[in-house]
Parts: C-alpha cells; structure tokens; sequence
C-alpha cells in the first residue's frame, strides 16, 4: 500500500499495528488521519525546523524524541542545520508528503520551532503554553481555558492579538504573532515580562512556577 504525492510514492508499512490500543486504531487509519489533515498542517509546519515524538510500536509502548534529521530520509525531505554551541540538522517539511512520511516513521507528535529558515533568530509568535494542576480532567481544562482568557485580555490591552490552539494534551497554547524583527531574546523577555504581569493580576489561578 502506497500513498502518491505528485513524484514522490510513500510505502506504508505496518499498517495493521494498533497504534491507539484503547480504542482499535490502526496505523493504517493514522497515516490516512495525517493524508487528509496534511493541507492544514503543512502551513504550520513550512520552513520550520521540527522535532517529533515517535511511537514505533503504539503510544502504550512508550515514545522518543527526535530532532536530527536522518541518514535513511529521502532526498526530498528538505533539512536545516541550526541550534546555539550545539548545532543540529532538523527536518522541514514543507507539503503533505513530509507529513505522511513522518507520520509513516511513528510520528504522531510535531513540534516546530517559532522561527522559519530563512530568519531562524527572529521567532514569527510567542507561544504561551497553559497547562493546568494534576485533578479531574473537566475541572482541568475549565482552569485552562479562564487562564487563556484572561491571558488574552492582557495581550489585547497591550495591543497584540492572539489566539487559541489546543496542544493535543491537557493543556492550551496562546499564539501572538510577531512580525519576526526581534531576536530570540528579546521575544522571550517580551514573553517572561507578559507572564509575571498577568500572574501578579491574577495570583490566584496562574503561576509561572513549575
């Protein structure tokens, strides 16, 4: 079985491996799941250097984390050296293929940088990442999702849209998007300085401690 993107032909393997025991699915259903959301992933994705968590046998069997790009991806599997004193070679991937293709190698988790490749200092959004107390999981997000609008209400009075994203866990991401002119210290204190602000608005449901 094969899934085609213009010239570039992807063998799925392991099809049949039950990915989510709880409830039945199949890697075969996963990789069709990413095909069909691919279009909307793909602008989120593009030029970014990713990371992912893979799941080779199933997410009850444990995952790992992995940033390098590898010696086995295609050629056509685009890749960017980047990093501090430590530097790494990411993938990008910039159409949908990169998305099954990934998805294909266990891949269930993206995680992408706030920068694109061609301004890798200069982050393009801030992201606040909102996650609740250990409790019930209805009780949880309730917290979550207040934390977020009174978040919101901060970054509006500071004249900075934001927006909403489910992180596929418990949990929220606030996005702002910058017009990439700072560097990366600069966007974090920006970011360090909205954190303490609305945590001293609001003591008793945010901290910044963890």
């Amino acid at each position: 079985m094969e899934y085609v993107f213009g010239d570039v032909a992807i063998a799925l393997s392991n099809v049949d491996r039950v990915m989510f025991p709880d409830d039945g699915i199949t890697k075969g259903e996963l990789l069709a799941y990413y095909r069909d959301v691919a279009a909307l992933m793909v602008p989120e994705l593009r030029g970014r250097p990713l990371s992912v968590v893979r799941y080779t046998k199933g997410i009850d069997r444990g995952g790992f984390f992995q940033k390098h790009y590898q010696k086995h991806f295609p050629a056509w599997l685009d890749h960017v050296e980047a990093g501090g004193k430590t530097r790494v070679d990411y993938p990008i991937v910039d159409g949908p293929a990169g998305v099954v293709y990934m998805a294909n190698q266990g891949s269930i988790e993206f995680h992408i940088w706030t920068s694109r490749r061609d301004e890798l200092h200069r982050p393009d959004m801030l992201v606040f990442d909102l996650d609740p107390p250990d409790g019930p999981a209805d009780v949880q997000f309730d917290l979550v999702r207040r934390a977020a609008v009174v978040l919101r209400e901060l970054l509006e009075l500071l004249g900075l849209p934001a927006f909403a994203k489910l992180t596929g866990s418990r949990g929220l991401h606030v996005i702002v998007p910058l017009d990439d002119a700072a560097a990366f210290d600069e966007a974090g204190a920006l970011a360090t300085r909205i954190g303490a602000l609305v945590c001293r608005r609001h003591p008793d449901q945010l901290t910044m401690e963890f």
